[in-house]
């Protein structure tokens, strides 16, 4: 749910650069699923 909702910020505004995902315990799912979604500003920390 969160991950579209982010998703759908960033489509409605197109000048988001970064998006940072924690990757330390569950956080490394969240990423691929951010990922898997097509959000491309991704970064893994």
């Amino acid at each position: 749910m969160v991950i579209g909702h982010v998703k759908a910020l960033c489509d409605r505004w197109n000048r988001v650069n970064r998006i940072t995902t924690d990757t330390t315990g569950v956080g490394d799912v969240v990423t691929q699923d951010t990922r898997n979604a097509g959000l491309k500003q991704l970064v893994r920390r």
